[in-house]
């Protein structure tokens, strides 16, 4: 969902096709999915001190991003696949997080708007590079989204069951008995 509602202004495809209502949806759908994916990344991966805070920091600039600007997002997306790096499976993943970032980044700078009403089109290398930002961006997400599904307890993840399994055990904080 991320890559075509942000492919078409970046490829200057007339995206006015659907009703009013019916792409409000699509972007709120798209927005409130983004936002609870990147929220989970930080509870799915064990990271100790500064790494989580720098996780939680690029996780709320990436959400805080989607609603303030290209460049707040790309910085938090940048953070975060800089913490997630250091993370067996998590690699390929956050170097495509950190470079379509990156790309984002000097769009930014040089004063590029994409997405918004009356923004002027982007030609050129503009375009280019929009559209390999919004490609690596895209690939990283997904990269991180399946190494967090994909066998959590061999990439160092937090297991939520095995989690709630203990607690059932041996009580809150391993206090033993039943909680």
């Amino acid at each position: 969902m991320f890559f075509t509602f942000w492919m078409g202004p970046a490829l200057q495809v007339d995206v006015n096709v659907a009703p009013w209502p019916v792409a409000l949806m699509f972007h709120g759908v798209q927005i409130m999915t983004l936002a609870f994916g990147l929220a989970l990344v930080p509870n799915r991966v064990r990271l100790d001190g500064l790494a989580r805070a720098a996780c939680m920091i690029g996780v709320g600039a990436a959400i805080v991003g989607v609603a303030l600007g290209l460049g707040v997002f790309a910085f938090g997306l940048c953070l975060l696949g800089f913490c997630l790096a250091r993370l067996d499976g998590f690699r390929l993943g956050s170097y495509s997080l950190m470079a379509g970032g990156v790309a984002w980044l000097f769009l930014f700078l040089g004063g590029a708007v994409i997405g918004n009403e009356g923004a002027p089109p982007l030609d050129g290398p503009e375009r280019v590079v929009a559209v390999v930002g919004l490609t690596l961006v895209t690939a990283g997400l997904i990269s991180v989204g399946w190494a967090i599904s994909v066998a959590p307890k061999a990439r160092g993840l937090v297991d939520r069951g095995a989690v709630a399994e203990d607690d059932a055990i041996l009580g809150p904080a391993g206090q033993g008995g039943p909680a």
